[in-house]
């Protein structure tokens, strides 16, 4: 699964924010959470086959937890889009973005 770390909006609501895209699953996924939690604050798309198939919409649930740099749109719909050209590395990848696009 790929895994792209935001940054975050408010870092005493969630200080991790990761979005991606699970292949064996087919669908994306958003997980925020804060570390003095026991828990994730959110967790969606990690349940069931296929339950997150957008892009936009995976954004759409993380949003209020992170700034969504340019970019990471294209990204998302190219880790869905391209899944069976990629090697197994490439469908793994780690990107951390910063407000404004991905950190070198």
């Amino acid at each position: 699964m790929t895994m792209h770390h935001l940054t975050p909006r408010d870092p005493a609501n969630a200080d991790s924010v990761v979005v991606g895209y699970d292949h064996v699953l087919s669908t994306f996924f958003a997980k925020a959470s804060h570390s003095s939690n026991t828990g994730p604050t959110l967790w969606v798309g990690h349940t069931k086959p296929r339950e997150i198939t957008s892009a936009t919409n995976v954004i759409a649930k993380v949003k209020r937890y992170a700034h969504i740099p340019g970019g990471l749109l294209r990204a998302l719909q190219d880790d869905h889009d391209k899944v069976d050209q990629r090697t197994q590395t490439e469908r793994n990848a780690v990107t951390h973005w910063s407000r404004t696009g991905i950190d070198h």
